[in-house]
């Protein structure tokens, strides 16, 4: 079976990626996703690559990958120029004829333009776990799939027809690429900031007055789009945004990675950072909920906290007791490699894949 992905990277690291990278603009349209893939950003949702190897027939697309896109079209529709996104996708779909179609982000991408295409999949798969623009019409999408319960009885409403629960992975080669790395910092955070983390605010800033901290690197915060923090209090430890290879480099290299989930989480212990930290090896800290032992065992694999004054109470023993702290990072890498690799959900997507044909 033909399994076509289409994921969506952040604008600003695509940028990032091409500066960088500034050969790859002229590339292959394989060589631009052979080198995005090896980068590892969203790595943990990619599963193209192991879906090839339970014998699907795959490809992936990033749909906001400019320089990609206009070589696929280049190459396989002999269309230069500045064709639109719907124009493109409208193309790959019917040249490529997936049985599966994979969409990582179906706010990015609309799955209404499907209504344009000639080659109707078999079966429309969709994930999200994030905020979603009220009025959404998914009545495209057969199956979403979703870590987050809140989005999954959203979905239905904007007219999903099914909806299962599923939760991303950590890509395992990042793990072996990083094996030099050793650790800087006492305290890494990295992610977004902005008007769907006022929680995360309110850590950040608690973070940033720990007195312990307030040192040479004590604490780094490599923040994106950081318009919520105030300047004053975050400035001292902040560092420009990473993705990728980078993002996981800085958190392989924090003695304590603490996490904090975006505010509509409300609760629920899913998002991705709970297997970058652990996969790459580091010693997470993150906020308590009753279904994160599904996942990962408290006070064994990872190490939780109720309150920022818990949070603070933590980060001082653990900086203290150096090894404790890495038992429970290298318990919670092995479980993390053994279970939640994107392997692992691979083969739960082919069994999902398989259930809704």
């Amino acid at each position: 079976m033909k399994f076509l992905q289409y994921m969506s990277f952040y604008s600003e690291y695509l940028k990032n990626f091409y500066t960088r990278h500034s050969e790859l603009q002229i590339a292959s349209f394989q060589t631009q996703m052979m080198a995005l893939e090896t980068d590892g950003f969203s790595g943990g949702h990619l599963f193209a690559s192991s879906m090839k190897h339970l014998g699907y027939d795959t490809e992936f697309a990033v749909v906001d990958c400019i320089p990609a896109q206009c070589a696929w079209m280049a190459e396989y529709c002999s269309m230069t120029g500045s064709p639109s996104r719907s124009e493109i996708i409208k193309a790959q779909v019917d040249k490529i004829c997936p049985d599966i179609l994979f969409i990582s982000d179906p706010v990015a991408l609309n799955p209404q333009v499907l209504r344009r295409c000639n080659w109707k999949p078999r079966l429309v798969i969709a994930w999200r776990a994030a905020p979603t623009p009220n009025g959404s019409d998914w009545s495209d999408v057969d199956l979403m799939i979703s870590s987050h319960a809140g989005c999954r009885k959203q979905a239905l409403s904007f007219g999903a027809k099914a909806v299962q629960e599923f939760r991303p992975g950590f890509p395992n080669f990042v793990s072996k690429a990083l094996l030099g790395v050793g650790k800087v910092f006492d305290v890494v955070f990295t992610g977004q900031v902005g008007e769907y983390h006022h929680k995360r605010i309110d850590t950040i800033k608690r973070l940033a007055g720990i007195t312990r901290l307030q040192k040479e690197q004590g604490l780094s915060l490599f923040l994106l789009n950081p318009s919520g923090i105030a300047l004053g209090i975050a400035e001292a430890y902040a560092r420009p945004a990473v993705w990728g290879m980078d993002m996981f480099k800085a958190l392989k290299q924090g003695r304590i990675v603490v996490n904090s989930h975006v505010d509509m989480a409300l609760g629920e212990s899913q998002n991705m950072r709970l297997y970058e930290a652990t996969g790459v090896g580091s010693f997470l800290l993150t906020e308590y909920s009753p279904q994160l032992s599904e996942v990962f065992e408290p006070g064994v694999e990872i190490e939780t906290y109720a309150s920022v004054d818990e949070m603070e109470d933590k980060i001082t023993y653990y900086l203290d007791h150096p090894d404790k702290r890495e038992r429970i990072a290298q318990k919670g890498q092995e479980r993390c490699l053994k279970d939640h690799g994107v392997e692992v959900r691979a083969k739960q997507l082919d069994a999902i894949i398989k259930e809704y044909l």
